[in-house]
């Protein structure tokens, strides 16, 4: 199988937050996956990560009483650790410059100031906009304004009650 060709541009680059620059992309190759899952897995071991017994696509590293815990989902590459610090250092031997902000349509926000992560749907559903023409809808409140109250007594309780809701589906 062919592994990945690298240009010579990328090999001169004196810049550090630059791993590589891959002359063959990685879609739409019959052994693209593949090659970019063997280099991964030879760099993080090199790194001093270990496979998880469950997982083979999530590796752990723990040096000093620090834990590292990285995932892999085709070729995005998140994870965490105990410290600023050594999430610092794990995204540098990694080779990306930040942080992550969108896995899997997440959207992810972290302060280690506050010690606060929030993750929501947004992107997923600004994608999903985008995909069907409405990006530019203007918001509703459906099916009710908030802070609307429902209780029992106002479900419906005679034949005629429950064919006329039966039209409001």
């Amino acid at each position: 199988m062919d592994k990945p060709s690298y240009s010579a541009a990328a090999k001169q680059k004196e810049n550090l937050d630059l791993v590589a620059l891959l002359d063959k992309n990685l879609y739409g190759t019959v052994d693209g996956a593949y090659n970019w899952a063997e280099t991964l897995n030879k760099s993080r071991t090199a790194q001093g990560y270990h496979h998880s017994q469950a997982d083979q696509l999530v590796r752990a590293q723990f040096v000093d009483g620090e834990h590292t815990v990285t995932g892999t989902y085709t070729d995005d590459v998140t994870g965490m650790n105990t410290t600023h610090e050594g999430y610092q250092k794990a995204v540098a031997d990694l080779g990306k410059d930040g942080e992550a902000n969108n896995i899997i349509g997440l959207g992810i926000t972290c302060s280690w100031e506050n010690g606060t992560l929030i993750i929501s749907q947004q992107p997923f559903l600004l994608r999903v906009l985008k995909r069907f023409g409405m990006q530019d809808c203007a918001p509703k409140y459906t099916p009710l304004s908030t802070g609307y109250v429902l209780s029992k007594m106002q479900c419906p309780t005679t034949t005629e009650e429950h064919t006329e809701m039966a039209n409001h589906k």
